[in-house]
């Protein structure tokens, strides 16, 4: 099994886990808590197969559409430049160090479109896992099953479908037509999913709800392509595992490093040997 990790997620999930966490250096609780999904994740999966996509600079959904995460861009001033420092060690020394290959990031586009982009090259080849909160990955079902972080619950196919009763290929014109309250993306007025739904699949609805519908088709088809994986102009994304070559050293020399001494003591460390040593 290969796992597809919204890293990006991750990272924000275990900043907020761990928030006071610090060596004499630095906080590091976004090392810890992403360190510590890898091995949870690595034993519960028996794989060491992962990949970690990561938004990029930048936004070319707002360069499309200014509205977009509008609510982010306005809340510049409260950035925690000593988590985004984190984040670009995880990325750029961390994984890489322990010897992770696959972690991809390109400017402009987000993590989502890079996961997208993978599942849709390889389903065929490999059993696939994405790890993300973010329901708009939805709409990759037929392709993968979906473990969100937040929840502990993982969606598939199956459960998907006798949820909402559509193809999870639908449901990117569900949020075209209801709009995406977490990016800003505003649907129709008093539209929400299940209403969306109702529409597709042909339900009952009333004049004014039809009407409101219909005259909003062409806000409909600009949210379309924003909430569409992945979005045009993703890169190819190419996965290497050959030349991964996991080095238990270094590993403990990042956890020296950054004063995570509990990753080195039983079961965890022993967990990482097991890890490490899988195929």
């Amino acid at each position: 099994m290969i796992i597809i990790v919204d890293a990006t997620n991750v990272a924000h999930i275990s900043k907020h886990a761990f928030p006071r966490l610090k060596s004499e250096k630095q906080l590091t609780g976004v090392i810890y808590g992403f360190l510590n999904f890898i091995i949870s994740a690595g034993i519960k999966y028996e794989t060491k197969k992962f990949v970690f996509c990561w938004d990029g600079p930048g936004s070319r959904r707002r360069e499309m559409f200014s509205g977009y995460k509008s609510r982010r861009v306005q809340s510049k001033d409260k950035i925690d430049f000593d988590v985004i420092r984190q984040f670009d060690q995880v990325r750029r020394e961390i994984l890489p160090k322990i010897g992770f290959k696959n972690v991809p990031w390109q400017p402009t586009y987000e993590a989502d479109d890079l996961i997208a982009k993978i599942v849709m090259k390889y389903y065929q080849a490999y059993p696939l896992l994405v790890v993300s909160g973010d329901s708009d990955l939805w709409q990759l079902l037929s392709y993968c099953d979906i473990y969100s972080p937040q929840t502990k619950k993982t969606m598939t196919k199956s459960r998907f479908k006798s949820r909402y009763k559509i193809e999870p290929k639908d449901w990117a014109q569900v949020k075209a037509i209801a709009g995406c309250k977490t990016d800003d993306i505003p649907g129709i007025l008093k539209v929400g999913e299940k209403r969306a739904i109702d529409y597709m699949t042909g339900a009952h609805l009333s004049e004014g709800l039809m009407k409101r519908i219909n005259d909003g088709e062409k806000r409909i088809r600009r949210n379309k392509v924003l909430t569409t994986l992945p979005l045009q102009g993703t890169a190819n994304m190419e996965l290497d595992f050959s030349n991964e070559d996991f080095c238990l050293d270094n590993f403990i020399e990042i956890c020296e490093e950054y004063s995570l001494y509990s990753m080195l003591k039983s079961p965890t460390y022993i967990n990482w040997i097991r890890v490490f040593s899988m195929r």
